[in-house]
């Protein structure tokens, strides 16, 4: 994979990221912590999940100022709580 290709996958990665369809590698302290978020986001509504949803989305995309390349400045606890809605509004959807 040549340079350019890989800078194309890591700007895909990060896309995901931002948009909860991914989350990385965890440390054990940030996989408990998703896990804790995933079990929260259980016990609530879908609509509220697709409220929060759009709320996180819209701050990554503030704080990213819609560059992917800036994901580093959200925090992970931002990255982590869209990811758990995003799994669990999935969940919703095939049950």
């Amino acid at each position: 994979m040549g340079n350019h290709e890989r800078c194309i996958a890591i700007q895909d990665e990060f896309h995901r990221r931002c948009h909860g369809q991914s989350i990385g590698y965890l440390t054990e302290d940030s996989l408990l912590s998703f896990c804790k978020l995933y079990n929260r986001c259980q016990n609530e509504k879908p609509d509220s999940l697709s409220k929060k949803q759009i709320a996180l989305q819209k701050a990554v995309l503030d704080i990213t100022d819609e560059n992917v390349l800036n994901i580093a400045n959200v925090p992970n606890e931002h990255l982590l709580e869209l990811a758990a809605i995003v799994l669990s509004l999935k969940n919703v959807s095939f049950a």
